[in-house]
């Protein structure tokens, strides 16, 4: 078994530590800025510019492999979802800069989130699929998916049924607030627990490190979008919120998630 200090690099632990003070700053510096227009500028474009970094560190996993290797692909996918999301919370945070109210939903920013979670699904379902020939899938796939199954019907009967049924508007904009959380659960939170699953039947622990680390990014996501979609639908939400350190702190992890598969991958095939 390889020690953990030879797995991670110095680099991936720099890199780490720094995002999280960086994090925690931007945390106490979102809650201690006076005024509540303040609040929302510093949090919106702080989750724009979070966002567009874990992106970067994503497409560097990427170009670690060689081109034409399935791998490169799968990544540079998962980057260019999370560039798509950045861009929203840009387009969002420009927006109400400038209007000095929240975008509408459903708005132009839509349209990248949309994107978004067009491209993470084919990614990480490539990667679980590519384990096929060293794995039976059924078992995976059935934990998988019953494990999403069951979150969504937490989530839809939990939260998001009961404020579709117990509040008015229009119907595009509380159609997309109850489709976001469900969104993240099937189709980013359900393949990495899926590609979590596969990995870990492996018996090698450290592939799955990134995994887990990527599960728990998308799970808080996950909990920040099944949040926001209930403020909203119950007009509590605004920018600054204790919703925006969820964003921040999902991008982090996948951030890390991306600097420990550099690692590992380095490693080559293991023995």
């Amino acid at each position: 078994m390889i020690a953990a200090e030879r797995v991670v690099s110095s680099y991936t632990r720099s890199v780490a530590a720094a995002g999280a003070v960086i994090l925690v700053l931007v945390s106490l510096a979102v809650a201690l800025v006076p005024g509540t227009e303040a609040q929302a500028f510093l949090s919106d474009w702080a989750s724009a510019v979070i966002g567009l970094t874990t992106a970067g560190f994503i497409l560097r996993t990427a170009f670690m492999y060689r081109p034409g290797e399935k791998p490169r692909r799968n990544w540079m996918l998962i980057g260019a979802a999370v560039t798509l999301w950045a861009f929203g919370d840009g387009i969002y945070a420009l927006i109400e800069s400038s209007t000095h109210s929240a975008p509408t939903i459903p708005g132009p920013q839509d349209v990248f989130y949309v994107a978004g979670y067009v491209l993470i699904p084919v990614a990480l379902l490539m990667i679980a699929y590519s384990y096929r020939r060293l794995v039976d899938m059924r078992w995976p796939v059935f934990v998988a998916g019953g494990l999403t199954a069951a979150m969504v019907g937490v989530a839809w009967l939990g939260v998001l049924q009961p404020s579709l049924e117990t509040t008015s508007g229009q119907l595009a904009a509380r159609l997309i607030l109850a489709s976001y959380p469900l969104a993240v659960v099937v189709l980013a939170l359900g393949p990495v627990i899926l590609i979590l699953v596969t990995i870990t039947r492996l018996g090698t622990g450290r592939l799955a490190w990134p995994w887990w680390f990527g599960a728990a990014g998308a799970g808080v996501v996950a909990i920040s979008e099944i949040s926001y979609s209930y403020l909203n639908f119950h007009t509590g939400y605004t920018s600054g919120s204790f919703v925006d350190y969820g964003w921040m702190l999902g991008y982090y992890l996948i951030l890390v998630a991306a600097l420990l598969e550099r690692d590992v991958q380095s490693l080559g095939a293991p023995s």
